[in-house]
Formats: structure tokens, C-alpha cells, sequence
């Protein structure tokens, strides 16, 4: 990007001649810094964070009725 950051994950729609970019996720902050991009996990953590807040754990658990 030409802001020097990481997307933070594309969508694409693609043929056999072209693609099209349809949409985006926002780059977020991963805690752990560089470190944190190795571990799978992290980024859609993040992801959820960055949407819902910081109590967005709080609420998966009554959500899914655990």
C-alpha cells in the first residue's frame, strides 16, 4: 500500500484474464507487534477487537449460548 502499512486482508474476484479487488479488511493492530503475525490465531482476535471493543470476548460466550 502506499501509505506503508499491511492490508489487512483482500477481496478478490478473479478470471482467467483479470482481478478485481471487491473489498477489504482494515489493517489492525496485532498485540505482540511483529512477533504476533506467525500465529494464525491473532489476526482474526484482532480483527474482532477492532470491530466490537475490548468486551467483545464478554459477549461470544451469552451469544452462543455456552
Amino acid at each position: 500500500m502506499c501509505d506503508g502499512t499491511l492490508p489487512g486482508g483482500e477481496v478478490l474476484r478473479c478470471g482467467y484474464g483479470a482481478a478485481e479487488r471487491t473489498g477489504a479488511l482494515p489493517a489492525v493492530a496485532l498485540q505482540g507487534g511483529a512477533a504476533a503475525m506467525k500465529p494464525a490465531w491473532r489476526n482474526p482476535f484482532a480483527h474482532l477487537r477492532h470491530a466490537f471493543g475490548d468486551e467483545w470476548a464478554d459477549a461470544v460466550p451469552a451469544a452462543l449460548d455456552l
